[in-house]
């Protein structure tokens, strides 16, 4: 079984401190995973909302013994946690569990909530059986409920700082240190690109708007050409059916109405477009290209494509030869070691063993209430990273609805 440990429910802070310890089934059974070669055993935690459903997720090593758990919104928060085990490295698993939907501040795939409600554990086994993990058959899936006062969150900065420095980012920053390192950068890259962005698009909107009235299109959107900074390149015909042009169809009744029929015109008027005398001014421009500058366009620029695809070709064989022959000669040179290295390598694994035995020592509960401090943790689990993470929790609060 698994045992979660906070300072107190009424949390004094927006990032809380987590210690845990784990019962001797559990670690018999760690150990029992470890010989069947399995590498990798973490806790994941996974933090709702109860009145804003926002979601936040963490991952630590169950040897770290303690963690600092950051918060998303104010009021009640569900914390569930659960030890899982993999072959992968927790790397890997992190990469994959904590990936976020591409624009958006909610995670792409559901752990142990879905649309607020909290899912079952054969539920969580199956949703992390995607990701290569699973559930310890000796964990149940804790949880906690831990109160987050809202004055405890960091107050974001003016409006128009936030929408300038994420200007080109489609996640908002979680935290403060967060939105300091992308404004370190941001401010003057964006300086520079904002002001570029606007006249392209302006340039490139006014010349959709062009083509458009020279095709005829009803509805063209002109409030594009007033607001650069929230248009996209085309938004001026980006809502326009290409059909729906003077020349080649009656009006409609109902403009906003797609599926209502409209009348074609006659053929004859559609030679009457303004594009097409444009286009007969691009033909006779067209027509003073010699007959030896067509040639080498047509003829000349393949040859030298198909010359290139070879020559690279050509590297790629030379290099995978190479390869092939540098791997034989190390073989063949190295080939009497490879009884040694076997040996190194199952002795590197009992050392593993080994460790992973002490870290269990420390990790298994001892019956008494943990103190979540970084001070009260054994002299060798005060690593760095936790002592890092002390000194960020200072630092950087988090926003809140994040």
């Amino acid at each position: 079984m698994l045992q979660l440990f906070f300072e107190k429910t009424e949390l004094s802070d927006s990032v809380a401190p987590v210690r845990w310890c784990i019962d001797a089934d559990m670690a018999r059974e760690i150990k029992l995973r470890k010989s069947d070669g399995y590498n990798t055993f973490a806790i994941i935690f996974d933090v709702l909302n109860k009145q804003t459903h926002c979601e936040s997720r963490f991952i630590a090593s169950i040897d770290e013994l303690m963690t600092y758990i950051s918060f998303s919104s104010p009021g009640e928060n569900l914390i569930r946690a659960a030890v899982v085990y993999s072959r992968m490295d927790i790397r890997a698993i992190k990469s994959d569990l904590l990936r976020k939907a591409p624009g958006k501040n909610y995670y792409s795939r559901e752990i142990m909530f879905y649309d607020g409600c909290a899912l079952s554990r054969e539920q969580i086994g199956t949703e992390l059986g995607h990701f290569g993990c699973r559930i310890l058959p000796e964990s149940e899936i804790t949880g906690i409920t831990v109160s987050v006062p809202k004055e405890l969150f960091a107050k974001k900065p003016p409006e128009w700082l936030w929408k300038f420095v994420n200007f080109y980012f489609r996640n908002k920053p979680f935290e403060q240190c967060d939105f300091r390192k992308r404004a370190l950068y941001a401010i003057p890259i964006n300086i520079l690109l904002i002001p570029f962005q606007i006249l392209l698009v302006m340039i490139i909107n006014i010349l959709a708007v062009i083509f458009g009235l020279l095709l005829g299109l009803r509805n063209i959107d002109y409030k594009p050409l007033l607001q650069p900074l929230n248009s996209a390149p085309g938004d001026p015909l980006s809502f326009i059916d290409p059909l729906d042009s003077f020349f080649l169809r009656k009006k409609r009744k109902d403009p906003k109405d797609r599926w209502e029929y409209a009348k074609n015109r006659h053929p004859a008027i559609v030679p009457l477009m303004p594009i097409f005398p444009v286009l007969m001014i691009l033909v006779l421009f067209l027509v003073k290209l010699t007959w030896l500058k067509i040639l080498l366009l047509g003829f000349g620029i393949p040859i030298l494509i198909s010359a290139v695809i070879l020559v690279l070709h050509g590297l790629f064989i030379l290099i995978v030869a190479g390869f092939a022959l540098c791997s034989a000669s190390i073989s063949k040179i190295y080939g009497s070691d490879i009884f040694a290295s076997i040996k190194k390598y199952k002795l590197a694994q009992e050392e593993k063993f080994r460790k992973l035995e002490e870290k269990l020592r420390m990790v298994t509960c001892i019956g008494t209430p943990l103190v979540p401090r970084v001070e009260a943790l054994p002299q060798e689990a005060q690593t760095v990273k936790l002592r890092f993470l002390k000194l960020k929790r200072r630092l950087c609060r988090p926003y809140s609805g994040n």
